[in-house]
């Protein structure tokens, strides 16, 4: 069995983020990612990404990201949790 770790990035995306200036931890992200848009470097590899085995992209287009709590970690730094939604489970 071989562990590598591999590195890639989905290309399209959307989102809204609704800051509260006055209180960031009553602020939300809510973000789309289009699963097709895939990309890891290696065609071969992306195209089985997209397949049934994984992320199913022809019954589960998008990809989705809600957040459920955001808090104040240091100055400057948020810690963001929320739903990922991957193949209709969230």
């Amino acid at each position: 069995m071989m562990i590598s770790n591999v590195r890639g990035q989905f290309s399209r995306l959307s989102g809204v983020l609704t800051l509260d200036e006055s209180d960031v931890t009553k602020s939300k992200v809510e973000a789309s990612i289009d699963a097709a848009s895939i990309d890891t470097r290696d065609d071969q590899r992306d195209t089985h990404l997209r397949s049934a085995d994984f992320l199913d992209v022809e019954n589960y287009p998008w990809l989705s990201f809600i957040s459920t709590r955001i808090d104040k970690v240091e100055i400057g730094e948020r810690s963001v949790q929320g739903d990922l939604t991957i193949r209709g489970v969230t």
